[in-house]
């Protein structure tokens, strides 16, 4: 601790003219208690002080301040020297500047401190030369600015954006402005330009001054908003131009909102090209919505067309089917009873006249049986007579005989009733699938399915195939695809289609009850 201070350093002088001394006290007595006093002021000061020997470095004594500050204990002390508190890169310039005579007060200007726990302060650095028990020592006294290097270093960065951020906006402005809304600083000329304010007279002016009510009435918010720590920004128009406004909080050295940024772009010709892209796109949209509903009045025309022409095409058959089976089938059973009787007058006679006739017989059998297939073809009778599940189970069998490939049928027992049209709809869509599976799946089985959920009829064929390719199933042109889903569509319905190489094909349609 200090036992002498410079004070200890006088002449008769003073002796004679200190107050103390009139009351009967020595020399010894004041000088006692002036280093006390001097000793307190050390010990007790709220800032780091240590003095350190100006011959060895070593520290002679630290307050608690700097004990605190640089993280030592008061037995460690002893083993300091003064470049224990520097940055080791720095120690070269600290001895030289240390090896310098300096009697008088130095400001020694800021220097990198090393706390014990090896964490980097600034410290803005006093130092005053005193005498110590006759030593020459030096009195340190350590400022710590390291947050407030770092916010001068913040507040540059902070200029230099903002000046980066100014220069790059030729159509716009940035300013700071306090909490009052007044002008710290400004560059740029949109806002200015609108505001009615000089750029060399904006410090100072509130933000409101110069700007029509409207304009602030919205600009006000976006600014309030920065300063209560939230980024906002809008579209401000103002004396016929608008800008585009962007508002952002700017933290303080202390912490808390020190001020706000504005920056504001005029958008003018932007929202121009805007407005007429946007004036393009409701007439771009406008047309469609026409040409859309003229394509749907076709569509809806079109599907009517192919309905009627389905219509058309299933009486055309069925009278085909039965002028068929009435005039030629007819025709052909009285002609095979002819030639029955025929071969029984002509029996006996040479030549095997007999054996001929019943061979015409048997070939006009084959003939009447291939007019019944065909008939049945063109329009089952079964199908009108006995309903769909009849006809679906009338058609596995013929399918199975002529292809060689099983087919099962699973339909409910109780009456299907549908109108006559689905129930023509979905027995030749289960036509067109089995006729697919038959030319195309190399199947060995097929399995149709008919039922009824609460809210559709499900007609499912599957089989047991190659499976149809994936360019296939996109080709609606293919397969059938497209009369199975123009039956489907008629009645509001749909097809679905699964299938995969080597895995059979599933195909489900769907038709809603209300039908």
């Amino acid at each position: 601790m200090v036992q002498r201070s410079r004070f200890g350093q006088h002449d008769g002088g003073l002796e004679s003219e200190h107050p103390e001394m009139k009351e009967g006290k020595t020399f010894e007595d004041v000088l006692r208690r002036s280093d006390e006093t001097y000793r307190v002021l050390f010990e007790k000061n709220p800032y780091p002080l240590w003095m350190y020997d100006a011959e060895t470095l070593h520290i002679l004594a630290m307050n608690a301040a700097a004990m605190r500050k640089y993280g030592y204990a008061p037995d460690e002390i002893p083993r300091l020297t003064f470049a224990d508190l520097y940055v080791p890169e720095d120690v070269p310039n600290l001895l030289q500047h240390a090896s310098s005579p300096h009697p008088e007060l130095v400001h020694a200007g800021v220097w990198r401190h090393r706390q014990k726990n090896g964490t980097i302060i600034d410290a803005e650095i006093f130092s005053q030369e005193i005498l110590v028990d006759g030593t020459r020592a030096r009195l340190v006294l350590a400022i710590d600015v390291t947050e407030r290097r770092r916010a001068e270093e913040a507040l540059r960065r902070s200029e230099y954006l903002y000046r980066t951020v100014a220069s790059n906006i030729p159509s716009g402005a940035v300013a700071l402005f306090d909490r009052e809304l007044r002008y710290i600083v400004a560059d740029g000329a949109g806002v200015l330009d609108a505001a009615g304010v000089p750029k060399e007279a904006a410090a100072g002016k509130t933000i409101r001054e110069g700007l029509p009510a409207e304009t602030w009435a919205l600009l006000e918010p976006l600014c309030r908003a920065a300063l209560d720590g939230r980024p906002a920004s809008a579209e401000v128009p103002s004396r016929g131009r608008t800008y585009f406004v962007y508002t952002l909080p700017v933290p303080g050295e202390v912490g808390g909102i020190s001020m706000g940024m504005v920056m504001a772009i005029d958008i003018t010709a932007r929202k121009g090209v805007e407005d007429e892209v946007r004036r393009m796109n409701e007439d771009l949209e406008r047309r469609v919505a026409e040409r859309t509903a003229q394509l749907e009045v076709a569509y809806r025309h079109l599907q009517a067309l192919s309905a009627h022409l389905q219509s058309v095409r299933e009486q055309e058959q069925a009278r085909i089917a039965q002028e068929i089976h009435d005039e030629l089938g007819q025709a052909l059973t009285g002609l095979k009873f002819e030639l029955s009787r025929l071969a029984q007058q002509l029996r006996g006679l040479p030549g095997g006249v007999s054996e001929k006739a019943t061979a015409l017989g048997t070939v006009v059998d084959e003939t009447l049986h291939d007019v019944r297939r065909i008939s049945s073809e063109l329009r089952p009778a079964i199908l009108d007579d006995l309903g769909l599940v009849a006809a679906l189970e009338w058609h596995a069998e013929e399918f199975e005989k002529r292809t060689g490939i099983a087919c099962t049928i699973k339909a409910p027992r109780q009456p299907f009733e549908v109108g006559p049209d689905l129930r023509i709809a979905l027995f030749r869509t289960c036509q067109e699938a089995l006729t697919n599976v038959a030319r195309h799946a190399r199947a060995t089985a097929a399995r149709i399915v008919l039922a009824r959920t609460r809210d559709n009829v499900v007609l499912e064929v599957r089989d047991d195939g190659a499976g149809i390719p994936q360019a296939a199933l996109t080709n609606v042109k293919s397969l059938g695809l497209l009369g199975m889903r123009e039956r489907a569509r008629a009645f509001g319905g749909e097809v679905a289609i699964q299938s995969a190489p080597g895995e059979g094909t599933l195909v489900r349609v769907k038709i809603p009850r209300r039908q």
